[in-house]
């Protein structure tokens, strides 16, 4: 790549190119630039490389009295194949933030806030302080997201609530804007793609949570209805989830717990689940021995104890009639589960 340049100098690190030039004026350093960026541009199209215009930028590097003698509209304008290279007044190169007039003033203040936030969690957190990796240090937060699910110092899932609200409610008025030209099964559709399937995602650990949580996600799928049914924001959204025959969302994280503890049960997978369900053994011969019933736990923490997946789901599924506890075939047992949830939910006869 090198030979490819006429005037410019550069330096390599990893997959990141830094090439500078010094020149007279303005246009001589756009020409020197414009002349060998095309170079490098064929040199990539020969050896089966693509040069990405979109993340390279320029700037413009001098003393505050070389800079200021440019008229404001005397920039570097560098051209690669049809599209102008961005001109920034600041860029993050290897880690620092690197300035025209070398100042160092963007990287003292970027330092100045990381390690203010640090400071900050520190004092929030006095008992836990950084784990040391490598040269690297690992602070603790107050929220951490882990496959999807944003956890929080006392697991009330409040952070994950709201994010997850912020998201479908943006979501849910792009899909109002286009209403008017979609039919009732296109709209769900889109309701079912963009918010639905988020609800249902990893709702299991919503088991348990404050009813002021609960309430937060039955308003997104209350204002889901109105939107499918083109009914008024303040219509009663009960008889649409019953016509919809979609689940209220305490209903719906029952279902996803009975549902993993059909299969834990019945397939044994996944394993790691599997392990935390036994069946009840009485400790003599009772007639509650055949009803396929699960060892309810005597949970330790009364906060987190009862929330758990390990006495949820005994506890939901011992509730269940007999009929659909004796179930061998998945696919039934949703039909059987999902009727007898619906028919809880909305006191159908």
């Amino acid at each position: 790549m090198g030979l490819s340049l006429r005037h410019c100098m550069y330096d390599m690190y990893a997959d990141d190119t830094t090439f500078y030039v010094m020149g007279r004026n303005i246009n001589d350093i756009n020409e020197k630039l414009t002349a060998d960026m095309c170079a490098i541009s064929k040199w990539c199209e020969v050896n089966k490389m693509v040069m990405n215009t979109h993340k390279t930028k320029t700037m413009l590097l001098g003393s505050h009295q070389r800079l200021s003698k440019f008229i404001e509209n005397e920039t570097l304008s560098v051209e690669v194949n049809g599209c102008l290279l961005e001109n920034v007044e600041c860029e993050k190169l290897l880690g620092v933030y690197i300035d025209p007039t070398l100042s160092w003033n963007s990287h003292i203040n970027y330092i100045y806030s990381l390690i203010s936030s640090r400071i900050a969690l520190l004092r929030r957190n006095p008992i836990f302080p950084p784990i040391v990796v490598g040269d690297d240090l690992i602070y603790a937060s107050e929220n951490v997201k882990n496959l999807g699910a944003v956890f929080d110092q006392n697991l009330t899932m409040d952070k994950h609530v709201e994010t997850f609200c912020r998201s479908a409610n943006w979501q849910l008025r792009n899909i109002s804007l286009l209403r008017k030209y979609l039919d009732d099964k296109t709209c769900e559709m889109l309701v079912h793609a963009f918010v639905t399937s988020r609800l249902d995602f990893l709702n299991s650990l919503l088991y348990g949570l404050s009813d002021l949580s609960i309430k937060k996600l039955q308003k997104i799928q209350n204002s889901a209805a109105r939107i499918v049914k083109r009914k008024k924001r303040h219509c009663n959204a009960t008889p649409l989830l019953k016509e919809l025959h979609w689940l209220p969302i305490s209903a719906r994280i029952k279902f996803k717990i009975l549902l993993l503890t059909f299969r834990a049960q019945r397939l044994e997978q996944p394993v790691y689940i599997s392990q935390l369900l036994a069946p009840y053994v009485p400790p003599r011969d009772l007639r509650s021995s055949d009803k396929a019933y699960l060892s309810l736990p005597n949970p330790r923490l009364k906060a987190y104890g009862y929330r758990c997946f390990a006495y949820s789901a005994p506890y939901l599924w011992n509730q269940l009639p007999d009929h659909i506890r004796f179930c061998t075939e998945l696919s039934v047992f949703k039909s059987y589960l999902k009727t007898h949830i619906f028919t809880c939910s909305f006191d159908c006869n």
